[in-house]
């Protein structure tokens, strides 16, 4: 099955898709005119307030239950109905009385009710906009709305206490009627069970608290997010216009602060009290677990969750006591100590580094070993020469293993990375220091994330990304791990010309070539001979140049006109770069082998250590003798994008491979293009459209 960043787009998404470009090309039925006519698309807007309940103690805690603000709904079926309908005993034609304004126990009317002369209908919704994207790539999770209040007399006041309220916990949903599904009567309208497996396993996990059926119709999109901002501005004919601006609910988990509560404990000296910080507190834990076990030196694994586990001894020759904890352990102490700080804003918040089933996991790299073990270290991956990390404390056979060596499937987990507490205490000290105000959970994450990315020469990339499916979830995930190991997803060929065979479902679409300033010599590249280009200077655009052809065009003697077709590299200059390679390759993993031994000497020597860095970072470069296999596990962005248009519709993720069949050759032949980004809009007719953006990719094969 494919991960995250490589996957196929489901299969019932591409039957309606597919049947959409048929629809009044190829197929003229009823549905098929139902979808062109009826594809008029509904917005409703539920804003939710916090909900208490009392504990054991009798004090009002947050639970996770959202309770709805039902009058305050905007959109969906409330337009159908009362005010927003011209006759009626509440029909806006109809002279009819506003709200009366009571006290907070409903016995006490502070003023008459007033009849609302102004034939004018509630608030309503003008235009939607929603951006999901790979988080990763910066791509941020938001959505702005446009209405406009025409008697703010009467419903202004009202909308401000509900609306304009940073923070608010809101649920926007968009919806076709069913008839506007082509499909309908194959997929039901939904997307398939044959989701990717972390989607299920997080279910599974008890992750999940939400109605799967909100997230797998196709004909309805639901974001979750939380107000940030709004902005209001008044009309020439007195009406009031208003733009609300929503972050995703996964955007905001982090943004709580690092801070804690502060904790009666008096120190002996100066007889203060002191506030308790995350370190601290987590670290009293961890020792007191090293107490109850009574050992200086040894490893506590949790019984109840596999991404547990502390270790505390010497790792190596002349090295005081050190402790270390997981990455699984420390994202566990965010969710108890921090992150549950936001239950009051959005309900059930965690953030997700799980390797149970496999959830959570990087590439494995066979020689991968840290650079800086001192802290950070990769268990079962720590063996530097003679010397194993832990091995003179007789801790080997206890600590977990970082990868699973099943070839093909082999695979490593980041949530059992050990980081030193001490390290931890290190990052802590230095935010406090350099930001005037308190840093946040964020931050933090950012500064642990560069520690790994450093220790393992940039093959694990730790990022908070929202999960592409359960939009409401946040992963700290690896993002360089853009690819399985077997079972390789299959990319979607787009219909997108008229004269297709299938029909066309794209409305615009835009191909854009444009090279980073680190790139500019490509230009360079592209017009020498290939045999004498360093590979560092072409890596991340090996596969566009083996597919680059050129067509040259002429007319026969019988008058029959001709095209002939030309690889620019010949079979011997493309023998050269692969010899090239595969000598870059051998050589880079002497010099690695050779530093690691050197840095088992002494591992303290700054200079040993620096060179060692150096050589991981080559041997990550060069993993493979092939380029092919090297480009198959890096999977490099090549400076290609694609962005399309197409009718509304729900199911497609970030990460989805497509092909476009309109694109020239060199362009299709060897790679695909990855979804990075979805946009939804509807504008005041109800027209829904789904905006997509992909970058270019090398196209992955099966091992």
């Amino acid at each position: 099955m494919s991960d995250i960043f490589y996957t196929e787009v489901d299969k019932n998404l591409q039957f309606e898709l597919i049947a959409r470009a048929a629809a009044g090309k190829r197929n003229r039925t009823t549905r098929d005119i139902n979808f062109m006519l009826g594809k008029i698309a509904n917005v409703q807007v539920t804003p939710y307030d916090i909900t208490y309940e009392p504990d054991a103690d009798n004090q009002e805690q947050v639970v996770d239950q959202k309770t709805p603000i039902f009058h305050a709904i905007l959109g969906g079926k409330t337009v159908r109905a009362n005010e927003f309908m011209p006759s009626g005993p509440r029909g806006f034609l109809s002279d009819r009385p506003t709200f009366t304004t009571i006290d907070e126990d409903r016995t006490k009317a502070s003023g008459n009710a007033l009849t609302n002369t102004s034939k004018r209908i509630p608030p309503y919704i003008t235009a939607l906009d929603v951006q999901i994207g790979d988080d990763s790539m910066g791509v941020m999770q938001t959505a702005t709305i446009n209405l406009t209040i025409p008697n703010p007399v009467r419903d202004l006041n009202f909308f401000e206490s509900v609306y304009m309220r940073p923070g608010r916990h809101c649920r926007i949903e968009i919806e076709h009627p069913d008839v506007a599904m082509v499909s309908m009567e194959q997929t039901g309208g939904r997307l398939t069970n044959d989701v990717m497996p972390s989607s299920e396993k997080l279910k599974n996990l008890g992750y999940e608290k939400e109605d799967i059926d909100e997230f797998v119709k196709m004909n309805k999109f639901v974001f979750d997010g939380v107000i940030t901002s709004f902005d209001m501005n008044y009309q020439e004919d007195a009406s009031v216009a208003v733009g609300l601006v929503f972050r995703g609910t996964t955007q905001i988990y982090t943004d709580v602060s690092m801070a804690m509560n502060e904790k009666e404990e008096k120190d002996k000296k100066t007889k203060e009290s002191t506030p308790t910080n995350f370190w601290s507190t987590t670290n009293d834990i961890v020792e007191a677990k090293r107490l109850e076990l009574d050992k200086n030196k040894g490893v506590y694994s949790d019984p109840s969750n596999d991404n547990i586990h502390y270790i505390w001894g010497k790792i190596h020759d002349n090295v005081s006591l050190g402790t270390y904890i997981t990455l699984g352990a420390l994202i566990n102490f965010i969710n108890r100590f921090l992150v549950i700080k936001m239950k009051s804003v959005i309900g059930n918040a965690q953030i997700i580094c799980d390797k149970t089933e496999d959830l959570c996991t990087s590439k494995y790299y066979e020689h991968l070993v840290s650079c800086n073990p001192g802290e950070v270290f990769f268990p079962g991956q720590d063996t530097y020469g003679e010397k194993t990390l832990f091995d003179k404390s007789g801790l080997t056979e206890q600590k977990p293993k970082f990868s699973k060596t099943e070839k093909p499937n082999s695979v490593s987990y980041p949530s059992l990375i050990f980081i030193s507490m001490k390290t931890i205490q290190n990052i802590e000290n230095d935010l406090s220091d350099d930001n005037t105000s308190t840093y946040t959970v964020k931050q933090f994450l950012q500064e642990i994330s560069k520690l790994i990315y450093k220790a393992s020469g940039r093959a694990i990339d730790m990022q908070l990304i929202s999960h592409p499916e359960r939009k409401t979830m946040l992963l700290y995930y690896d993002s360089n791990n853009v690819r399985p190991p077997t079972n390789v997803a299959e990319p979607f060929s787009v219909p997108m010309f008229a004269n297709d065979p299938i029909g066309t479902i794209v409305k615009t679409f835009n191909f854009n070539g444009k090279l980073p300033q680190d790139a500019s010599t490509l230009a360079y590249v592209m017009n020498q001979d290939p045999s004498n280009i360093s590979e560092s200077d072409v890596a991340p655009f090996l596969s566009y140049m083996y597919s680059a052809n050129t067509l040259e065009r002429g007319r026969a003697a019988d008058g029959k006109t001709y095209e002939v077709s030309s690889n620019l590299i010949t079979d011997e200059q493309l023998q050269e770069i692969e010899a090239k390679y595969a000598k870059q390759h051998k050589d880079r993993l002497d010099e690695y082998f050779k530093s690691i031994e050197d840095f088992s000497k002494n591992m303290n020597a700054k200079n040993d250590r620096a060179t060692l860095e150096k050589n991981l970072k080559k041997y990550i470069q060069y993993p493979f003798s092939t380029i092919e296999r090297s480009n198959q596990l890096k999977a490099p962005v090549i400076p290609f994008s694609v962005d399309f248009s197409i009718d509304g519709i729900n199911g497609f993720r970030y990460g989805d491979i497509l092909v476009f069949k309109g694109l020239p050759a060199r362009y299709t032949n060897n790679t695909v293009f990855s979804v990075v980004g979805v946009s939804h809009s509807v504008n005041d007719s109800g027209e829904w459209n789904t905006d997509i953006k992909c970058i270019m990719r090398p196209k992955i094969d099966n091992i």
